[in-house]
């Protein structure tokens, strides 16, 4: 892996470069931290004293520098240069975000999960628009060792790359693997196909057991997991009782509708989880990882 994106978040700043940091150690990949101040709050600020033209200008200026001090503050209290150097702008934050996501391509883009524009939560929707993996921090960020693993996937085939950075960081930090596998079917289902829910059940029941098999060849600590109901609840439900460190959900599609509703439920589960969320949509090497995975 080579390049990080690290977006900023004023309240959640220290913790994201923490975690950017942590990032960095782990995949021995470069960061790139960008800061978008939202263009309406600069435009309200000009409009209430007045300005125009160059003192417009100067007063967007003003913003951008007062936000590069503090972020070069935390910086320097972390200890951690981002080796792609820090970007400060003023703009539309989806828009700003997606073109620095297009021209510097992330492997892994880190954000909080209160990233916003305006009023409005945007980081489900920059999770489906990214082509990379993206990092998801809940809350306070201390060094962690993920030594609880949720990996929520029922295709290993497709979810490859989810599996393989979920047994590597089991076996780097040591910890247990809780493989789910959800099977959301509605009512009209359960009723007119009884025979496409045991069908499923059983093609569920035996992928799981792959991964699991798979898991224990390797030496490492598994649980397989198969429930039914809506994803994020029961992923929510199941994180109250195992209180993971991280929980990893695959996402094999790069293009269309499958990383919008991704993005979709990611977003859902941030608001549901206290822990950070890793979404896999393509290789993530950490350092110094074992064999890949095979099942």
């Amino acid at each position: 892996m080579e390049k990080i994106l690290s977006i900023d978040e004023p309240k959640m700043r220290r913790d994201l470069i923490r975690a950017s940091q942590y990032w960095a150690e782990l995949t021995g990949a470069d960061v790139k931290f960008i800061s978008v101040i939202d263009e309406s709050f600069v435009r309200d600020t000009t409009r209430t004293i007045g300005a125009v033209g160059r003192i417009s200008s100067a007063v967007e200026n003003d913003f951008i520098r007062e936000r590069e001090e503090k972020i070069d503050s935390v910086l320097k209290e972390t200890g951690f240069e981002p080796r792609k150097g820090i970007e400060v702008k003023a703009g539309n934050p989806v828009e700003e975000i997606k073109k620095v996501m297009d021209s510097f391509t992330p492997d892994l883009t880190v954000m909080g999960s209160g990233l916003k524009a305006g009023v409005i939560n945007i980081t489900g929707e920059i999770i489906g628009y990214a082509k990379g993996n993206c990092f998801v921090n809940t809350k306070s960020f201390t060094t962690p060792l993920f030594k609880k693993i949720i990996l929520t996937t029922y295709n290993p085939d497709r979810d490859k790359h989810a599996v393989e950075v979920s047994f590597n960081l089991a076996e780097r930090f040591k910890g247990t693997i809780y493989i789910l596998s959800v099977l959301d079917l509605n009512d009209e289902v359960m009723v007119n196909a009884p025979g496409m829910v045991d069908d499923a059940y059983a093609s569920t029941r035996e992928t799981l057991k792959r991964m699991v098999d798979a898991a224990r060849e390797r030496g490492i600590a598994v649980e397989g997991l198969l429930k039914e109901g809506r994803v994020s609840n029961v992923i929510r439900n199941l994180s109250i009782d195992i209180k993971p460190d991280i929980i990893v959900l695959g996402s094999y599609s790069r293009t269309g509708l499958n990383r919008i509703l991704m993005g979709s439920v990611a977003d859902s589960l941030i608001k549901k989880v206290q822990c950070p969320l890793l979404i896999v949509k393509r290789k993530l090497t950490i350092k110094d990882s074992p064999r890949p995975v095979s099942v």
